[in-house]
């Protein structure tokens, strides 16, 4: 046998990767350069050249000797996978995509190919194409950890969830020292509501990535979720230690601040979130801090605008990726009777249930049918019942991923697809992106504007947006003529004949109450409050418990502001009718500032209890104005924080007037409009009606202002 001798360019090339392996780099690329002197067309010294480049992260100059390697050998495979690799890395999606197909046409049994292909087509926005080739990986190493997961990730993110937890589990079984996947399942159970289950896989994940900050984050919500407050906070505070300016681990930590009024650190942490998020918006980067967040702690309306539409067209972005074409939405314009469809979570022991559950049945027949959706996991309790009783026909959606429930509207024909959650927690906005219905409206669910291209209209009144704010709403507004909020006019009210001592309300005491969720409570306002009691002899405040921490920092804030804490009272959320039972046991509601009560003073109302409120400037801080408004009381809206105060102490110290002021609110529940709901019904219907003629003479949607 003759063995081939090499050529001096061989030689040199060889000794190159000698010197690369031994990490001499800089003898390395002489060596390699001098074999380009003895051939510029020497395409194996291109591409290790290319090679050297990449080890010191060197991607640009890397990639301009992949290149060269292909332009001199035009069949170089490897130089194809290398140069997607570094185009990949440096973010230039098309070009790592051609130069991954062109190295697959050499060799179609790479899984690492077709991997890092379906990995750039996803971050691209093709997700069916990604899709197809996850699955050829699979199909050529059914084992592949890093593919199931990746092919999970993208089934979880189209909201098909029972089918992503088989493939985590698979990358899993398969690849145990691998966090991604314990955290995705962890992150799936969450969604479902199995806290525990979701803290089991997120510490799991964390045993393979001890520093994996995005786990420790999400550890931090599931134990919020189960009130487990303390141990939340550590979680997030671990997920900052990590990574200082993590936006998500710093909004939670703000609002479990909030909502356990710790207000020693909450003011520097918004401050640093403020920051942050201002800067995401410069960027364009996806905020930590969600629209919710947002409304509830300013009433900032120009801010709470950016941050909608930051987040909506996120979700548009994605739900145009999930799209391989638009819905038919020419469907029903012969149609007499509008179909009317209503989606949310919320059909539960909810504020929107409380206040929502008997609307359905209401609707003239005769002009209108009803579709209600729900995606919530829970359809045994009393409130959907209700609803599912009310509604032509019920859907639940929650195992269905977000093209299957875009796709049942849109084959049930709805004319008017209603939201009734917004930017709230556990939202399915995507449903709506993918604009299964013609017409798409917000209502109810969340308090402001939804910043989104996809929704058509904004259901308020002229108290919560007056005129000049309308500026700060994309959609386009109905003005309702008494109160945007529906109310239940048939909601039960328990007669049991409860006092106060059942409740531990001292007998002789002026009873002040507050029943809104603490996260409603800021030092200013609970500043009033406490001034409030000082100015009222033998005066309590009866306020709704959330947590034993929310209650012992209140009581400490208390004492600071020199009042005796056993003069705040706290009571237990109890259901419903005997809620509003013992809250006729209250002589007198405060609300809170930023964020009113909603549910929460309509409930007072209802059971002739005044209540005193402070009008600010977003939606959300002109809630109770407008219940105040439309049961007749205008007088109890504030501007100022010195009316406020006085008003509530002065009430609290002329008995007779109260008394007149009770009696007044228990005439005008009967007469004035914001109990009788088949008048909110029909009002409503009238926008409807607007809304689809519009639609069928081609016109762009526009505000719509109801008369009384």
């Amino acid at each position: 046998m003759v063995r081939q001798k090499l050529s001096e360019e061989e030689i040199l090339n060889n000794k190159g990767i000698e010197y690369v392996n031994r990490g001499n780099i800089i003898k390395a690329v002489k060596l390699l350069h001098a074999s380009l002197s003895q051939n510029p067309n020497f395409a194996p010294a291109y591409f290790n050249l290319g090679n050297v480049y990449f080890m010191q992260d060197k991607l640009n100059r890397a990639s301009v000797y992949y290149r060269k390697a292909i332009a001199k050998n035009y069949n170089f495979a490897k130089a194809y996978y290398n140069l997607a690799y570094v185009q990949q890395s440096l973010g230039f999606l098309p070009q790592a995509i051609t130069y991954y197909k062109k190295y697959i046409e050499f060799d179609l049994h790479d899984a690492r190919a077709y991997n890092n292909l379906a990995v750039a087509l996803q971050d691209k926005g093709k997700i069916h194409e990604a899709l197809y080739y996850f699955k050829k990986v699979l199909a050529i190493d059914s084992d592949n950890a890093v593919a199931n997961n990746n092919l999970g990730a993208i089934l979880c993110n189209n909201g098909e969830y029972e089918v992503s937890k088989k493939y985590f589990k698979k990358a899993i079984k398969y690849g145990s020292n691998f966090a991604e996947p314990f955290y995705n399942l962890g992150n799936v159970y969450h969604i479902e509501g199995r806290y525990k289950d979701a803290i089991f896989y997120y510490k799991q994940a964390l045993e393979v990535k001890i520093d994996y900050h995005e786990a420790l984050n999400s550890l931090g919500k599931a134990y919020e979720d189960l009130d487990m407050v303390t141990k939340a906070r550590d979680y997030y505070l671990a997920a900052l230690a990590i990574k200082s300016d993590f936006e998500p681990a710093l909004a939670q930590l703000v609002h479990l601040e909030r909502y356990i009024c710790d207000w020693k650190e909450v003011t520097k942490h918004s401050k640093l979130l403020d920051k942050l998020t201002l800067k995401s918006l410069r960027d364009k980067r996806e905020l930590g801090e969600l629209p919710f967040m947002s409304i509830t702690r300013s009433d900032n309306l120009s801010k709470h605008k950016r941050i909608a539409v930051a987040r909506s067209r996120i979700i548009e972005s994605r739900a145009k990726d999930m799209m391989t074409s638009t819905f038919d939405l020419r469907h029903s314009k012969n149609r007499r009777i509008i179909r009317l469809g209503y989606i949310t979570n919320d059909f539960n022991d909810h504020p929107v249930a409380h206040l929502t559950k008997n609307m359905f049945s209401l609707h003239d027949r005769k002009k209108f049918e009803v579709y209600v959706y729900s995606y919530g996991f829970d359809l045994e309790n009393k409130y959907i019942k209700k609803v599912i009783q009310g509604a032509d026909k019920f859907t639940n959606l929650a195992s269905c991923s977000f093209v299957e429930a875009a796709e049942t509207i849109n084959k049930d024909r709805i004319d008017i697809l209603i939201d009734l959650k917004g930017h709230t927690k556990d939202e399915r906005l995507i449903i709506n992106a993918l604009r299964p219905a013609p017409i798409q409206v917000t209502y109810l669910g969340f308090p402001g504007t939804l910043g989104a291209d996809f929704i058509d209209y904004n259901i308020v009144d002229r108290v919560i947006v007056p005129k000049e704010k309308e500026t700060y709403y994309t959609e386009k507004l109905v003005i309702m003529p008494d109160c945007y909020q529906i109310n239940d006019h048939t909601q039960e009210i328990s007669l049991t004949k409860t006092k106060k001592t059942d409740w531990g309300l001292p007998e002789t005491a002026f009873v002040f109450c507050s029943f809104n969720k603490t996260l409603k409570i800021e030092p200013i306002m609970f500043t009033v409050w406490m001034r409030i009691l000082k100015s009222v002899e033998r005066s309590v405040l009866w306020l709704l418990r959330s947590s034993r921490e929310a209650e012992t920092n209140l009581k400490n804030e208390a004492e600071k502001r020199g009042v005796e804490p056993h003069r705040l009272i706290f009571a237990d959320r109890i259901d419903l009718p005997q809620h509003l039972e013992r809250l006729k046991l209250a002589d007198l509601a405060l609300d809170t500032r930023i964020y009113n009560g909603g549910a929460t003073t309509s409930n007072a109302l209802r059971v002739g209890v005044p209540v005193i409120t402070l009008a600010g400037e977003s939606y959300l801080s002109r809630m109770s104005a407008s219940l105040l408004t439309a049961v007749g009381l205008p007088d109890l809206i504030c501007h100022s924080l010195k009316d406020y105060k006085d008003l509530a102490t002065y009430y609290a110290t002329h008995r007779e007037e109260l008394l007149k002021l009770h009696n007044k609110l228990t005439r005008y529940i009967l007469t004035k409009p914001l109990y009788d709901s088949p008048r909110f019904v029909s009002k409503l219907e009238t926008a409807y009606k607007i809304m689809w003629k519009t639609y069928l003479s081609g016109n762009l949607p526009r505000n719509i202002i109801l008369h009384t």
